[in-house]
């Protein structure tokens, strides 16, 4: 922010009245716990490093500096407040996070005359960590000078969170969107993506990054979908992935688009023989998201919802189908149970004719009230689930992830998972950048 401006100090001055010489962080064991520092530049800073030294508590217990990430915030300047019930005030936010030491590689690690920086911090408690309170110091320094030591205080209660995730997530990433931002759509550009995701415990959509080609290159299809099941096999077996989606095909049909029922089959009796041959079930954290089939057919009319049922039907007859392949497999119990459960979701609000969904997924303002949460709830005794999303609605008050929304907004959205007994997250879109509404066309910011 520009100290200089109205919108500046007000921002200057409530930042004024919350800041403490003193660094002080709650966490469970296993747990991750950010804060910032906000450096205020009265002269032109050219460089600024922070360090941490370790944390230590007593003689002999010690949570080492190198379980503290420090990031430089990077601001965008946002013109235009697109949520009107919003609080905040258009200006520069700070979005992005850098690695610190990017930030330095680059020469980004600057201040202008009178503005603020802000730092982020995350402190990762290890699992062996013993519960107490750790002390060590944070060291500012501008243009090569010490000008501030930081005191840190650690709190570590004495429990310990679990790696698993119990709500299940899935957060869309076209490969082809990361080329605007990050000059770069390689699989290895995607796998940092899904790493980053699943560090915040969230589950991307899908695992492998490309698709079946239009084309019948049955050498090129066949690559993809062994790459899928590998990737499904890493995930199966790793407790901090919650879930991943089994990709689905679109097929033209005088309805519109409908499940194509052949490449889908194909995809189900890769995953019974991945099973097998893996000694792993494939099917116990899968799902399956056909939002490009069809997608929020409540708002499409008795047409849409009519296709959806379609559609849903296509979905049972594929998974009864491989159920009984996995028989002949002599697949295990397990497996043949969890495919037969195999979870749909379809993104829309729960209505009478809408019948087909397995899972149903409005967005999050649906589930405002407690009557219409029961009415959700009481689909689990057809053998049915609900999950929420967000996308870009609702908006304030509801909770969002949105820039121009205050960050503890998406905070509170687990919390609610929780009291709503909701069984999954569902966004749109992890990497779309910007979107130019002349031209339609995506551009890189």
């Amino acid at each position: 922010y520009d100290v200089s401006s109205s919108s500046g100090k007000k921002v200057k001055e409530l930042f004024d009245t919350k800041l403490k010489d003193e660094m002080e962080i709650n966490a469970y064991r296993n747990e991750y716990e950010s804060k910032q520092l906000i450096i205020y530049a009265e002269e032109t800073v050219e460089s600024y490093t922070v360090e941490f030294s370790d944390l230590i508590s007593g003689d002999n217990h010690k949570i080492g500096k190198e379980n503290i990430a420090i990031y430089q915030e990077y601001y965008h300047y946002v013109e235009t407040l697109y949520d009107s019930e919003s609080t905040m005030t258009t200006g520069m936010f700070p979005d992005a996070l850098i690695p610190f030491a990017d930030a330095v590689r680059l020469g980004m690690n600057k201040i202008e005359k009178g503005k603020n920086q802000g730092v982020y911090c995350t402190v990762y408690v290890p699992k062996t960590a013993a519960s107490g309170i750790y002390t060590g110091t944070a060291t500012v320094t501008l243009n090569g000078k010490t000008v501030k030591n930081i005191a840190v205080k650690l709190r570590v209660f004495d429990y310990t969170l679990s790696d698993s995730v119990s709500l299940m997530s899935c957060i869309p990433l076209q490969i082809g969107f990361l080329f605007n931002g990050e000059l770069n759509n390689t699989e290895e550009m995607y796998r940092k993506y899904v790493d980053r995701l699943n560090e915040y415990r969230l589950a991307v959509n899908y695992l492998n990054p490309y698709m079946f080609g239009l084309s019948d290159d049955t050498q090129g299809n066949a690559y993809i979908l062994d790459r899928e099941i590998e990737l499904a096999t890493q995930a199966a077996k790793d407790v901090s992935v919650s879930g991943y989606a089994i990709r689905v095909y679109a097929a033209a049909d005088d309805i519109g688009n409908v499940l194509d029922e052949q490449i889908f089959s194909q995809y189900l009796r890769a995953y019974v023989d991945g099973s097998i041959e893996n000694n792993v079930n494939l099917f116990a954290k899968a799902y399956v998201y056909m939002g490009n089939i069809i997608d929020e057919p409540n708002l499409g009319g008795a047409s849409e919802i009519a296709r959806a049922n379609y559609v849903c039907g296509q979905f049972d007859k594929i998974v009864a189908d491989s159920v009984a392949y996995a028989e002949t497999r002599n697949a295990s119990p397990e497996v043949i149970e969890s495919l037969s459960k195999l979870r749909h979701v379809v993104t829309g609000a729960y209505e009478n004719g809408l019948t087909g969904p397995q899972s149903y997924c409005p967005t999050i303002d649906v589930l405002s009230n407690t009557a219409e949460v029961d009415r959700y709830r009481s689909l689990r005794e057809e053998g049915k689930s609900y999950w929420w999303y967000t996308c870009t609605q609702p908006k304030i008050p509801y909770p969002t992830v949105h820039l121009d929304d205050n960050g503890v907004s998406a905070r509170a959205m687990s919390w609610m998972a929780k009291e709503y007994d909701v069984d999954g997250y569902l966004t749109w879109e992890s990497a779309f950048y910007a979107s130019n509404a002349v031209s339609g066309q995506t551009e890189g910011v």
